[in-house]
């Protein structure tokens, strides 16, 4: 049975930051890793300053901590003419992950988010200090 999310969606999903704004370049950004203890999956998402058929998100998981290896689930942009947006979503992975961000030719990787979410416990606190700022509202109900 699947369960129904209740309340705001932020009090449901953990969100972190897992890696700066990069200057421009063309070598490799790796992220943080994060602890998936207690979540069942996790969307990463950052954006290429330049469009090139060569940038690719790649996923690396493992069991222990330093122990990720890139996997085969990985998001290739194609080329284009702006910038590009990344989402790679991976259900179930192993424990700690984290992902890399290689670049085609000289561009930034903008900001790299994980948002873990499923959890298996509702206490969920999300690492925003100093990164974003947030703010929760309910609209009144409507007759």
């Amino acid at each position: 049975m699947q369960e129904v999310l209740t309340g705001h969606l932020s009090d449901n999903i953990k969100i972190t930051k897992v890696k700066d704004h990069s200057a421009a370049g063309t070598s490799p950004i790796t992220s943080d890793e994060i602890d998936m203890a207690g979540y069942e999956g996790v969307i990463f998402i950052t954006s290429f300053s330049v469009a090139n058929a060569g940038n690719l998100v790649t996923f690396g998981d493992g069991l222990t901590t330093g122990s990720q290896a890139p996997t085969v689930a990985h998001v290739h942009t194609t080329g284009g003419t702006t910038e590009e947006d990344v989402i790679l979503d991976v259900l179930h992975p192993r424990r700690f992950v984290n992902v890399i961000a290689t670049v085609g030719s000289s561009s930034t990787v903008e900001s790299i988010w994980a948002i873990q979410y499923g959890a298996r416990f509702k206490d969920v606190t999300s690492a925003l200090t100093g990164t974003i700022a947030s703010a929760k509202f309910q609209a009144p109900a409507v007759a």
